[in-house]
């Protein structure tokens, strides 16, 4: 959906912006071709997405926003921690044009099985109106010359 790219975008947008020791920033789980030259990557994506129906004037969503940052597998732990913990102070005290509120969730690490990367995910919950960012995105299809919106 426009919108959820829209929350996605944003994100990586503002962590590029905060990060420049990360190669490669994805919009939604990457397929990674060349472990030695894409990592240590970033990507967003959304779980568990959900409408509350009974918001009266629009509708209102929840999700989990998943950030994962994927580094070669012999940096491990404590790299993983530098690279969560910038993350975790760019987040914390930004306002998001399309996230109304969000809310730290968890912290977890995963292993590649060939041991040619280490991953770990901060996971936030997040609460959004989907009119609000479609209006968000229309305005902005418009200003760089969108003509089919």
């Amino acid at each position: 959906m426009r919108f959820h790219n829209a929350i996605r975008k944003e994100v990586l947008d503002y962590l590029a912006e905060k990060m420049p020791n990360i190669k490669n920033f994805y919009n939604g789980i990457p397929n990674i071709l060349d472990i030695k030259n894409e990592l240590p990557l970033v990507c967003v994506h959304l779980d568990d997405a959900q409408a509350e129906q009974h918001v009266l004037g629009g509708q209102q969503w929840e999700a989990d926003l998943q950030i994962f940052i994927v580094v070669p597998f012999g940096e491990s732990e404590p790299r993983l921690d530098e690279f969560a913990s910038e993350i975790h102070e760019a987040m914390k005290f930004k306002d998001f044009q399309t996230i109304e509120q969000k809310y730290e969730q968890s912290y977890s690490y995963d292993y590649d099985e060939n041991k040619e990367w280490v991953s770990a995910v901060l996971s936030f919950k997040i609460i959004y109106n989907f009119e609000w960012i479609n209006s968000i995105y229309l305005t902005n299809q418009v200003k760089e010359g969108e003509n089919n919106v």
